[in-house]
C-alpha cells in the first residue's frame, strides 16, 4: 500500500490523507491472534499478556491518531481543508488559496522535523535543566520551543508543534494500555516484573534523543508533576492533548489574551493572532502547564495538597477548575457542542473522498466517550474504529466497525490521493501569519475594537 502523509512510527502509522491505519510487522498469519487481542478481560494470564498486551498498545496508540483526526475540532478542520483543496483540485478552482489555507494545519505537524535540533550522543536525562523560548521563522511564524541543556549548554531544541501532541497523546495510550493491562495478570510476582518491564521500557523510549516528538511534552510534565504516579502522569498529559486539540474557539481567544499578557513581545502576540483563529494549539499544552504549576507554588501546603488529589483522581475536573477559578475562562467557554454537527455538515459538502461518512461515524458516537476517558481506559467495544490493514494488505475488522472498507475504497480513491500528494509536495512548505514589526501596532488596534 503506497504511504501518503503520515506519523512515523516503525512498527505501525496512522495516515493523515486516507485515515489508514496500519500495522506494519503483522500480516494475515497473525489475524487470530491480533483478534484475540481486540477482546477486553478483566483477569490474564501472563502467557496471555505477553501475546496481546504490546499489540493492543501498538493498536491503541495508532488509533489515536485516528480519533484525534475524527473527533477533535483541530481534527475536523484539518479534514475539512483538505476537502476544499482536493475539491479545488478536482474542479481547478481556486487552488492557491485552499492550498496556502491546508497549509496552516500541515506546516504545525510537519514543522517539527524542520526545526528538531538534537545531539545523537546525549539523552535527554542526562540533560540538567528544561526551559523554553519562542523561536522566529520567516516560514513558520512564532514557535515555542522546549531547550534542553546541559552544563549551561543547549543540547536539544525541540519545536513544540502539532506533531508533539499528537505523539504525546499517542504514546500515553500506548504505556498507559500496557499499564492497565499489566494490573490485570493474576499471579502477583509475574505482575510485578512485567510492570517494571513496563517501566524499563518507557524510560528508554522517552530518552531518544532523535525521537523527542514523542516525548518532549511528557519530559515537560514530568518535571513539572513529580508527584504523580506513572500511571496519573499519563493520563494528565493525554488530558491535556486532547483539551489542546480540542479547545474551541471562545476557549482560544480567551486564552490569546492570557498569551498577550505572558509573553510580552511581538512574538507573544503573533501567537495570539493564531489562537484566534484556531492555530498554534500546542500552547495551550505547554503554557498550561507552567502556568498551572506557577500557581500551584504559590498555593499553601493543604490546598496544593487537594489540587493534587484532584489532578490524580479528575485530571479533566482539575484542568477545568483552574481554567475558570485562576485564569478567569468561564466554564461555558468549554462547552460549545453545538457546533461539532455543524462542522460534519461543512465536511459532507464534499464527497470525492470517504471523510465525512468515517468523521460522522467516530463524532456522533467515540466524542462523548472520549472526553470523559482516555482511549486506554476503554474496552475496543466501547468505541467504534476503523478496520485496520497489515504489511500484506489483509485487514482485521473490530466488532464495532466504522462501515467503510478502507482498503477498498483507499484503492478506489487511489488517483484523488495521488492528485493531491503530487500538488502537496510541489509547493514550498508555509503558514502565512502576522508580521511581528506590525503585530504590538495591531494588538493595541485589537484591543481598542473589543472595549468598544
Amino acid at each position: 500500500m503506497h504511504q501518503f502523509l503520515r506519523s512515523s512510527k516503525t512498527f505501525g502509522s496512522f495516515e493523515f490523507f486516507s485515515h489508514i491505519v496500519m500495522l506494519y510487522q503483522q500480516k494475515s498469519r497473525d489475524l487470530s491472534n491480533i483478534s484475540a487481542s481486540l477482546t477486553d478481560s478483566d483477569v490474564l494470564t501472563i502467557d496471555q499478556y505477553e501475546r496481546r498486551a504490546r499489540i493492543r498498545s501498538l493498536i491503541r496508540h495508532e488509533l489515536t491518531h485516528f480519533l484525534d483526526m475524527t473527533t477533535t475540532r483541530w481534527g475536523l478542520e484539518y479534514q475539512f481543508r483538505k476537502l476544499q483543496l482536493v475539491d479545488g483540485l478536482l474542479h481547478q478552482n481556486d487552488v492557491q488559496r485552499r492550498m496556502d489555507v491546508f497549509m496552516l494545519n500541515t506546516t504545525e505537524v510537519e514543522l517539527h522535523h524542520k526545526l528538531l535540533k538534537y545531539e545523537p550522543a546525549i539523552l535527554p536525562s542526562e540533560c540538567d535543566v528544561l526551559h523554553n523560548r519562542v523561536d522566529y521563522s520567516a516560514r513558520y511564524g512564532a514557535v515555542m520551543t522546549l531547550i534542553f541543556s546541559r552544563a549551561n549548554r543547549l543540547v536539544h531544541t525541540v519545536p513544540i508543534s502539532v506533531l508533539s501532541v499528537l505523539e504525546a497523546h499517542a504514546t500515553s495510550n500506548e504505556y498507559l494500555s500496557q499499564l492497565y493491562d499489566v494490573a490485570k495478570i493474576l499471579d502477583a510476582e509475574e505482575q510485578l516484573v512485567a510492570r517494571r518491564s513496563i517501566e524499563r521500557d518507557f524510560r528508554e523510549a522517552i530518552d531518544e534523543s532523535k525521537h523527542l516528538e514523542y516525548s518532549a511534552l511528557i519530559h515537560l510534565c514530568k518535571l513539572h508533576f513529580e508527584e504523580l504516579s506513572l500511571e496519573e502522569l499519563l493520563e494528565l498529559v493525554a488530558v491535556l492533548a486532547r483539551f489542546s486539540l480540542d479547545a474551541g474557539d471562545m476557549l482560544m481567544s480567551a486564552y490569546a489574551n492570557i498569551i498577550v499578557r505572558n509573553i510580552q513581545s511581538p512574538y507573544g502576540v503573533v501567537i495570539a493572532a493564531d489562537l484566534r483563529r484556531g492555530m498554534s494549539r500546542p500552547v495551550l499544552f505547554l503554557k498550561t502547564v507552567q502556568l498551572m504549576k506557577g500557581w500551584m507554588e504559590c498555593l499553601e501546603e493543604s490546598d496544593c495538597t487537594a489540587f493534587v488529589m484532584r489532578l490524580r483522581n479528575e485530571p479533566r475536573d482539575a484542568l477545568r477548575h483552574f481554567f475558570e477559578k485562576i485564569l478567569g475562562i468561564d466554564e461555558s467557554f468549554f462547552d460549545f457542542e453545538f457546533e461539532i454537527p455543524e462542522r460534519i455538515k461543512c465536511l459532507a459538502q464534499f464527497n470525492a473522498l470517504p471523510d465525512a461518512e468515517v468523521a460522522q461515524a467516530s463524532t456522533v458516537h467515540n466524542r462523548k466517550i472520549l472526553q470523559r476517558k482516555s482511549l486506554a481506559s476503554l474496552n475496543f467495544s466501547e468505541l467504534i474504529l476503523p478496520d485496520l490493514v497489515l504489511a500484506d494488505d489483509s485487514v482485521v475488522e473490530f466488532p464495532n466497525r466504522i462501515p467503510v472498507n478502507v482498503k477498498d475504497r483507499y484503492y478506489a480513491d487511489m488517483e484523488t490521493y495521488l492528485q493531491l500528494d503530487e500538488a502537496y509536495r510541489s509547493q514550498d512548505e508555509a503558514k502565512f501569519h502576522m508580521d511581528p514589526d506590525n503585530a504590538l501596532a495591531m494588538e493595541l488596534t485589537h484591543r481598542r475594537t473589543v472595549s468598544d
